[in-house]
């Protein structure tokens, strides 16, 4: 690497806040800010996987003849597990030269704090968009959560598509929570709702800026995980249920910073690391197939994510496919 004094600007304007108003500000993608849908939660998993066992019981009522002394057959039951899997990821290392923050006027502590405040925000942003890739490919894995609008007389992302994506749920349909979609489709819902012309819903987006999702609320963001290339392009919108993913930040945060000499300056270098785990409701990772710390391609492989509950209402919601304007 080429150290230059000119690696750092000398403007001021990029470094506003402090590392904790990053954070806060960053974690409003989760928990109340997705109404419960994704979740950062903390915790510790010892290995590479976390499994939780539960049993599978099926219906055990039926029918009796209280004038029969008829033998009657054992109901059997299952065993099956909710599979989590860490996934290990390093922040830079990032180098700078000291005489480069002099120019800037930064001190090595002030730069420190300042660079904290990236991490922070690219820390939970990471977090947030594998938490969108792990959805999408379990509910992808499941033909009978999806709603394939791409065919429709209408492809783009419409209000009757939102419906059949979350009618999949058949009887927990109100289980949704919250939408998670792309900005692309966001904004055929809301062409949808301007030419429709209904009285109170062309006007509401027009001067409220907002389409009408269900009465669900909605998140937008362009995470690769809902855009999928090909000709034509597609887009993935999401229905999650409450709990549908769940990040648990694990074993904490290592950032360490050092000065560096024995070249023609010295240098400030700074690394970090940290791990965090995925779960998503109702499957289980194959630990097989997927293997340990997967990347994100291999994180958003629908086969590597096995239904696990007995029923698919009981999975993280449901998915509706959607061409664009």
């Amino acid at each position: 690497m080429t150290l230059t004094r000119g690696s750092i600007l000398t403007q001021d304007a990029f470094f506003k806040s402090g590392r904790i108003e990053a954070h806060d500000q960053a974690i409003l993608g989760f928990n109340d800010g997705t109404n419960g849908a994704i979740q950062l939660d903390g915790g510790f998993t010892s290995g590479d996987f976390a499994k939780e066992t539960f049993f599978k019981f099926a219906n055990g009522v039926s029918h009796r003849d209280p004038n029969s002394d008829d033998p009657v057959a054992d109901i059997a039951h299952s065993q099956d597990e909710f599979v989590e899997v860490k996934i290990f990821r390093k922040f830079g290392p990032w180098r700078f030269s000291l005489a480069s923050l002099r120019e800037a006027e930064l001190s090595e502590e002030e730069f420190n704090l300042r660079l904290g405040q990236v991490y922070q925000r690219q820390k939970l942003r990471d977090m947030f968009n594998t938490a969108v890739i792990a959805a999408q490919a379990a509910l992808k894995n499941v033909a009978n959560l999806q709603h394939d609008g791409s065919g429709d007389a209408v492809p783009t992302l419409n209000h009757s598509a939102l419906w059949r994506g979350k009618s999949k749920l058949g009887d927990r349909m109100e289980s949704v929570v919250f939408w998670v979609m792309h900005s692309v489709p966001w904004g055929d819902l809301n062409i949808e709702g301007i030419q429709s012309g209904i009285t109170n819903v062309s006007n509401t987006i027009i001067y409220g800026g907002h389409p009408g999702t269900l009465g669900i609320p909605s998140g937008i963001t362009d995470a690769p995980a809902l855009f999928e290339a090909g000709t034509p392009n597609k887009y993935w919108t999401l229905g999650l249920q409450a709990g549908a993913v769940t990040i648990r930040d694990q074993e904490g945060d290592t950032v360490v910073s050092d000065l560096k000499t024995g070249g023609e300056n010295i240098s400030l270098r700074l690394q970090g690391e940290y791990s965090f785990s995925v779960k998503v409701m109702g499957s289980k990772w194959d630990t097989g197939a997927g293997g340990s710390n997967p990347d994100d391609a291999t994180l958003g492989v629908a086969a590597n994510w096995l239904p696990a509950a007995s029923s698919t209402k009981d999975m993280a919601g449901v998915a509706v496919l959607s061409l664009a304007q």
